[in-house]
């Protein structure tokens, strides 16, 4: 492969996915790091802007938990706790006409449990020899789906020796 021949690593985001990934890493080349970059005053809303891979000093890894997802499946579970302990603490005091939506509890307390356990995602932070940083992270949704992204961002920072420990 020539230097001068640049050829596509990996796919971070999809022209679908831009309204909602604004400032952050797109994709990255054997040469560029992509950047999806907000644009005001312009009818697109975005451009794509191009930073040197050569100019990038490290890449950083994360594989983490979303702070608010842990913290809203916390409530939801503690929610529904609550309301089960007030049945069943008051069942006695309870008319009989009174409709207890077991479903939905199960429901709520089944997706509050998925939401502090199984939610991941991924962050990639790419440092420039300026000091600045670009960012790409994933919804926490999309864990499994960018798994082999990510994995090509992680091999190809290897490779070029710029792959930093993630704290």
């Amino acid at each position: 492969m020539a230097d001068s021949e640049e050829q596509l690593i990996t796919t971070l985001l999809f022209p679908n996915e831009y309204v909602r990934h604004l400032n952050q890493v797109s994709g990255l080349t054997t040469c560029n790091i992509v950047y999806l970059k907000r644009k005001f005053l312009s009818k697109s809303g975005y451009e794509l802007v191009t930073y040197p891979l050569t100019e990038c000093d490290r890449i950083t890894y994360y594989d983490e938990r979303p702070l608010l997802s842990l913290i809203l499946g916390a409530l939801l579970v503690l929610t529904v706790g609550v309301v089960g302990y007030g049945v069943f603490k008051y069942w006695d005091e309870l008319s009989p006409a009174t409709r207890i939506p077991v479903g939905v509890l199960f429901l709520v307390s089944l997706y509050g449990f998925r939401a502090i356990f199984l939610a991941r995602r991924y962050r990639v932070v790419f440092s420039l020899r300026d000091g600045s940083k670009l960012l790409w992270k994933t919804r926490a949704g999309d864990y499994k789906y960018k798994e082999a992204n990510v994995s090509k961002v992680v091999e190809l920072a290897k490779s070029r020796g710029i792959l930093a420990e993630a704290r």
